[in-house]
């Protein structure tokens, strides 16, 4: 206390000091318009920063301000199409210190367009894409002239040749006649289309280890298709994302083409084709956790993929391998994915053995899916059921993740629907057919929320009861990604004793709300239900809702979660602590 009343003391005095000794300044009031041509004239005279210096105002550098407001105006306005505008400029000194500069505006009439004559000419004049562009041009007969949207127009023309392969196409005539006594103006406007240019023959270079069949799958365009700036940009993005090379430039040269068919030169500096990585971390629904990964991007030098993995927790312990073989394009592979895990949790013990075969490509509406055949064969301890299972699973899937950043994401969505099933006759020892429904998505709101939303709904078919189904068959709810106040696969249907076994069906939702509220540092608030259960008349969503903290690092964020359960006798809370961007 001897030291914060001095403090305060001082403090105090600072402020009012430095209200005693508060600065000059200018400030600038507008009168007369509003809208559009307000937003121009106050954009044309914002005050030089420089203006007021240590607290002073440089009257003379405002005496030359205000002789240039004039002129300022009248350009601002004519822009918008007023070329007959009034503007009085005065001055006054406030007893606050402060020089007041007031300025009224006239706009007058303005001037209205009177003629317009748009043309193409050359090669593409009889383009349906150019004539359609003449039939919109957005300046008519009778509107005010706005030399902005006569710009904005030109741009676009010329951008709509370019894309269409037009590239040394030009305004041979770009003429826009003011007549300021009759308030009116012509328009004048002729596009040279020049010839149109194709994609020629594309090399690689610098990438020796990847056969060009390989490196073709990449590429956006084909030999003989209409040069676009577009193809060129997403066959960048292409490499870049594909994790191989470290550098990706791209050359186009219109003056080396030949027949009009432009070259292309792709560059690329490959990153190295072996790498192995070692992670670990902490989440409570597996505790600590250890991982190391190897992945040879180009067996064979082929451009196939290999993936190894081991996994160990006090939850979880696996080994995953895969092989990958590239299709035609980006979107098409094929691969074959086996995996050997044990899973020892609070309700369920199991051992599997799973192996997948799949053929990914586009499916509906140009959107990825993949037909797989699996292979399941699990030892597994629920409550008192024991299973020893084997199951052949043919299935289909699509898929789609679009989010604006990998790590930091602050939009996007993604989802997955799965359907696949079993019979006795294919050597399975039990029969079903199974669809499940996985979805979320980023969502910004106003001041600087986010809003996280996740679904996730499953049903099966099968004339027993769960009992025979395999445990990687059921559902189970419960934990950090999912109904959060409850433990880790702590949820789903009961046997006679009580004991969680898993359900056939399930129903999961999550609503989330974060803010980044200082620094790295954001806060988030949430509501979860859900359960897993054998017939939906049994359907019983346990809730839980509760607020947390995030940390923001630059390879995810830390999140500590303190969860509530809800509509239960005896409530309790729950700490869920987790790292990175799950959805």
């Amino acid at each position: 206390m001897n030291i914060l009343k001095p403090l305060i003391i001082i403090t105090a005095i600072c402020l009012a000091a430095s209200f005693a000794f508060a600065g000059e300044s200018v400030e600038l009031k507008v009168l007369g318009v509003d809208g559009d041509v307000l937003k121009n004239v106050r954009a044309a005279l914002a005050v030089p920063a420089g203006l007021v210096k240590d607290g002073k105002v440089d009257v003379l550098w405002l005496d030359h301000f205000q002789e240039q407001i004039h002129g300022k105006i009248q350009e601002a306005l004519e822009s918008l199409g007023y070329y007959n505008a009034a503007t009085t400029v005065s001055r006054e000194m406030t007893p606050e210190g402060i020089f007041r500069v007031i300025v009224t505006v006239a706009a007058g009439e303005p001037v209205l367009v009177r003629r317009v004559a748009v043309r193409i000419e050359g090669p593409g004049e009889g383009n349906a894409a150019f004539r359609k562009a003449v039939e919109k041009f957005p300046l008519k007969k009778g509107d005010i002239l706005r030399h902005d949207v006569y710009e904005e127009a030109k741009r676009g023309i010329n951008d709509l040749g370019i894309g269409m392969g037009y590239l040394k196409g030009r305004f041979s005539v770009h003429d826009v006649q003011v007549l300021v006594s009759q308030s009116c103006a012509d328009i004048d406007l002729v596009y040279v289309t020049g010839p149109q240019y194709f994609f020629g023959q594309t090399n690689f270079s610098g990438a020796p280890g990847y056969p060009q069949r390989f490196l073709n799958r990449y590429v956006a365009f084909k030999d003989g298709d209409v040069f676009s700036y577009e193809k060129i940009w997403e066959t960048q993005r292409n490499l870049t994302l594909a994790d191989r090379y470290s550098d990706v430039l791209m050359e186009t040269d219109k003056d080396q083409a030949q027949e009009n068919r432009v070259p292309v030169e792709i560059k690329l500096k490959p990153s190295p084709e072996k790498q192995v990585k070692i992670g670990g971390g902490y989440g409570t629904d597996t505790g600590p956790r250890f991982s190391v990964n190897y992945r040879d991007k180009n067996v064979f030098d082929a451009g196939h993929q290999w993936d190894t993995g081991v996994n160990v927790s006090p939850v979880l312990q696996g080994v995953a391998m895969g092989y990958t073989v590239p299709g035609g394009d980006i979107r098409t592979y094929s691969g074959l994915k086996v995996n050997l895990k044990r899973e020892n949790t609070d309700t369920y013990t199991t051992k599997e053995l799973s192996m997948e075969l799949q053929h990914v490509r586009p499916y509906f509406f140009d959107k990825s899916g993949a037909i797989f055949l699996q292979l399941l064969r699990e030892d597994s301890d629920a409550g008192d059921q024991k299973t020893n299972t084997f199951s052949l699973m043919p299935g289909f899937r699509v898929f789609d993740r679009q989010y604006d950043h990998p790590v930091k994401p602050t939009k996007g969505f993604s989802y997955l629907a799965e359907i696949r099933g079993t019979h006795q006759d294919l050597g399975s020892y039990t029969g079903f057919i199974q669809g499940t429904l996985a979805g979320s998505g980023l969502y910004p709101l106003i001041g600087g929320f986010s809003l996280l939303a996740r679904l996730n709904a499953g049903a099966t078919l099968q004339n027993e009861g769960s009992k025979d189904l395999p445990i990687a068959i059921r559902y189970f709810a419960g934990g950090d990604n999912s109904v959060r106040g409850y433990a880790y696969q702590s949820l789903g249907a009961k046997d006679d004793k009580g004991n969680v076994v898993g359900g056939k069906n399930t129903l999961v939702g999550s609503v989330e709300v974060e803010r980044r509220i200082w620094g790295d540092w954001g806060a988030a608030a949430f509501y979860d239900a859900g359960n897993a259960f054998n017939s939906f008349r049994e359907m019983d969503l346990a809730q839980g809702a509760g607020i947390g903290c995030r940390y923001y690092t630059p390879v995810g964020p830390i999140k500590l979660d303190i969860a509530r359960q809800i509509g239960t006798p005896e409530p309790v809370f729950r700490l869920h602590l987790g790292f990175g961007f799950t959805l």
